[in-house]
This record gives structure tokens, C-alpha cells and sequence, in this order.
């Protein structure tokens, strides 16, 4: 019987997306962690990431211990730069709040537009909290974006 019943319950994993087996929450496929593991930024993609094209974000914060959606804890910004070419960054970004059906601001929950990479190769995508007592702790996701006209590999967070 407990065989049965671990077959089962690995047939019905198997058949769930990776997203959804990662310590009890949705995994994302970018996973920053700020203060020390209390707060966490999860990065998904909508669109892209494409080269010569706009790229867009999903970006939620959660709280470091349960993954609940929070409130955004500081004022923050995003922003993309190559790592191997060091005085290379792009155009500030554009963060808006999420609504809901009601045209109420989700707390915690953004859509970050104006993404351009301007050519393949190894990219940062960096969230910056800006701190209220003027310190400012970023985190980088490490996306490769490749390919000509748009085309792109997958993403991966280092």
C-alpha cells in the first residue's frame, strides 16, 4: 500500500512543472533574497528576454520565511548591466504596480517594462532596495540572452 501510494505521488509530481516543487511555493525563475534572507524578489518573465526588443517582468516581494506576497519593503529599482563590459548599462526601467480587478494596487506585485538588451551575451538584472536609511543593498540575476532578431535562450539565475 505504500508503494502504491508513493507511485502515485511521484506520477502527479512528475506531471506538475518544476515551478511548482520548490520548498512549498512557486518557483520563479529569478530568486533574490535581501536583509539577510528576509526578504525575497521573485522575477518572472512575461516577455523575453529578447534582444532588440522589449522585455518585461513580473516582480513580487515575499516575505523571507513563509513566501507570502508583501509589501514592498523600501523604495527600489531595477536595472540591467553586462557584467564583462563594466561601464555598460542600460535605460532606467519602468515599474509599475500591479491592480486588481478593481483597479486596486496588489501590494508587492509590479510589472517592470522598458527592458531592452542590446545584444546577446551574459546580462544582470539587478533589483536595488533602496533603504530609508540611505543604504542601498542590490541583488543580480544572471540571465544569458543570446540569439539574433529576438531569438533568445533561457534564462537562468546563477
Amino acid at each position: 500500500m505504500k508503494n502504491l501510494i508513493l507511485s502515485v505521488a511521484l506520477f502527479a509530481l512528475a506531471g506538475l512543472p518544476a515551478s511548482h516543487a520548490h520548498e512549498g511555493h512557486d518557483h520563479p525563475a529569478g530568486h533574490l533574497k535581501f536583509a539577510d534572507g528576509l526578504y525575497h524578489v521573485h522575477l518572472d518573465w512575461t516577455a523575453g528576454p529578447l534582444v532588440s526588443d522589449e522585455s518585461v517582468l513580473h516582480l513580487e516581494f515575499r516575505d523571507g520565511a513563509t513566501h507570502a506576497v508583501i509589501a514592498a519593503p523600501a523604495a527600489f529599482r531595477v536595472w540591467l548591466n553586462m557584467p564583462d563590459m563594466e561601464e555598460h548599462e542600460t535605460p532606467d526601467t519602468v515599474i509599475t504596480p500591479v491592480t486588481d480587478d478593481k483597479g486596486a494596487e496588489v501590494p508587492g506585485v509590479f510589472t517592470v517594462a522598458s527592458i531592452y538588451f542590446i545584444m546577446p551575451g551574459h546580462w544582470n538584472v539587478n533589483v536595488s532596495l533602496l533603504n530609508p536609511d540611505g543604504t542601498e543593498e542590490t541583488q543580480a540575476w544572471n540571465v544569458e540572452v543570446g540569439g539574433e532578431h529576438g531569438g533568445h535562450d533561457a534564462p537562468h539565475a546563477h
